[in-house]
């Protein structure tokens, strides 16, 4: 195999690690979810609801489904076991792509080009509280690659899939 052909196969996997899903979860794991069955959303503030329509419906839509398919039931919150609330964020990322050839270091035939990718890397942050106590108890972070011209069903795909990962295996313990 020629460096050409390694610096393109290099350049390959760079690109597809930049457009993989990250999710981490982090719980109490002393707490017991056993006889919790029901949740409400924590209100959001006038800053955390703008310019968020459609990202709110998204979410609490895949939230919703995700928590009833685990035979958790909506209420007000005076009634819940559960607090849900998100936050959701998104930053653009570099890369630096380089390749290059040759034969050595004085050679002529050395050459080498960098490239600069920008991409927007979005996250959505899910975090569940004790309605008693207050407390959280589990967060789930998920960070992916955001394409900005994605069609309104691509991005409740991303969204729908970001939020089925994080609840895999939710609740703890069951």
């Amino acid at each position: 195999m020629n460096l050409r052909t390694i610096a393109i196969c290099v350049a390959t996997l760079s690109v597809s690690a930049c457009s993989s899903k990250n999710v981490t979860i982090d719980i109490d794991d002393t707490y017991s979810f056993a006889g919790k069955s029901t949740y409400a959303w924590l209100e959001r503030t006038a800053d955390e609801q703008a310019g968020g329509g459609e990202v709110e419906r998204r979410v609490r839509r895949s939230v919703d489904a995700n928590l009833a398919d685990r035979g958790f039931r909506l209420v007000p919150v005076e009634q819940a076991d559960l607090v849900v609330s998100y936050r959701t964020s998104a930053a653009d990322q570099r890369v630096y792509d380089t390749y290059g050839y040759g034969t050595g270091r004085w050679s002529a035939n050395e050459s080498t080009t960098s490239r600069e990718r920008v991409y927007t890397e979005g996250s959505l942050t899910i975090d569940i509280f004790d309605a008693a106590k207050k407390e959280l108890i589990w967060r789930g972070t998920a960070v992916e690659t955001i394409e900005p011209s994605a069609s309104p069903r691509e991005r409740d795909e991303l969204v729908g899939g970001a939020v089925s990962d994080l609840f895999d295996g939710f609740p703890p313990g069951n």
